[in-house]
């Protein structure tokens, strides 16, 4: 693959990622995705064969399970290394790919008719969440008494980062930009605090 082709095809990606979260897949017209990544259709149709495969091509590209490593294995089973460097990890994906959270989120809570297709690209990481979450209540490190509710509770608050912007707006006296790289650390320090808390969940 050219050098050219590749940007092209990075660009289409990049620029259908923007489309789909701002007006949904239903909403988002193949016209629009050429538009905004500066090509003509022909060229999006030619490389992708359609909006439903260029839809599920993000998820391939920047899906949350891509290239995951074991995250309890590398951590010789200890469950608080393993969930911040899996918070790490996950934490740095969004912010680096903030739109691939928005829609594994909008085809999660509506139970999409792609959400099959999709599953493959992001279930891996709740997969490992949960074994993580269960070897730590397993060791008495961790305190639940919902593993799903618990996941629910951490992955909502990763993959939905748009709402920090809300609630800066309720908030604006707050003198920390949520943007910064240390709220990553700190995100993972309150989540293993509440985990570590001798109350259950």
């Amino acid at each position: 693959m050219t050098k050219h082709r590749e940007q092209t095809i990075e660009n289409i990606l990049e620029a259908a990622k923007k489309k789909f979260v701002e007006h949904g897949y239903e909403g988002t017209s193949i016209q629009e995705i050429a538009k905004e990544a500066k090509v003509n259709v022909a060229m999006v149709s030619y490389y992708f064969k359609g909006k439903e495969n260029l839809y599920y091509e993000i998820f391939k590209k920047y899906g949350l399970s891509k290239d995951l490593p074991n995250f309890l294995e590398k951590n010789q089973c200890n469950p608080l290394h393993a969930l911040r460097d899996f918070l790490t990890v996950l934490i740095n994906h969004i912010t680096k790919h903030p739109e691939i959270g928005m829609l594994a989120y909008y085809e999660i809570i509506r139970q999409s008719s792609r959400l099959e297709t999709i599953k493959p690209h992001i279930i891996g990481i709740f997969e490992q969440l949960i074994e993580i979450l269960m070897e730590g209540k397993k060791q008495g490190v961790f305190h639940f008494l919902s593993v799903n509710h618990t996941v629910n509770w951490i992955m909502s608050m990763v993959l939905v980062p748009k709402l920090k912007n809300f609630i800066g707006s309720i908030n604006p006296t707050e003198s920390i930009d949520l943007k910064d790289d240390w709220t990553t650390e700190d995100m993972s320090n309150n989540v293993i605090f509440s985990l570590r808390s001798a109350t259950k969940m």
